[in-house]
């Protein structure tokens, strides 16, 4: 009964995992073109797998051009990543792709907040100082740069390090 049980749960979830694929999927095909319509697709795969909502909204944040000329798409993905964003990978994950999204539209001082509030919620998480790190330096700001790889490379484990006898 037991073994019964659980094929009938992990049958349950796999239909919903890949019904939630091809809605992504979906929505992906027609994020340029119809914007509107792709988002439908989009709520289907997040109402069906909730637990992607921060992954999906991070996949999106490469489509700015599309979501700035629909700002209600961007403000419902907010609130979809958000949902979860506390319990998934204490939320960093959220900020990080926000501190993304407003350096691309070129809002420096936005991206520094969502920085510091990702790296509130995951201060040894590595990648972050590495991403702020990178946006400060194609900002030109290359003291910021510095601190922020400094700061990646005193948390980074011993296989990231570069050591130059080893070259």
């Amino acid at each position: 009964v037991l073994v019964v049980s659980a094929s009938i749960f992990t049958s349950i979830l796999a239909i919903q995992l890949i019904q939630g694929d091809r809605m992504l999927g979906k929505g992906m095909q027609y994020y340029f073109d119809s914007p509107y319509a792709a988002f439908e697709y989009f709520k289907k795969a997040i109402s069906l797998t909730p637990q992607y909502a921060q992954p999906y909204r991070s996949i999106l944040i490469l489509y700015d051009n599309v979501i700035a000329e629909a700002p209600e798409i961007e403000e419902l993905l907010d609130k979809f990543a958000a949902r979860l964003g506390e319990i998934t990978n204490y939320g960093f994950h959220y900020e990080l792709a926000q501190a993304g999204r407003a350096h691309s539209q070129g809002n420096a001082e936005e991206a520094d907040v969502h920085f510091a509030k990702a790296v509130e919620k995951a201060p040894n998480w590595m990648v972050i100082w590495m991403k702020w790190g990178e946006m400060a330096y194609a900002d030109d700001d290359y003291q910021t740069a510095v601190e922020k790889y400094e700061k990646m490379l005193a948390i980074a484990p011993p296989y990231c390090k570069w050591d130059p006898t080893q070259s």
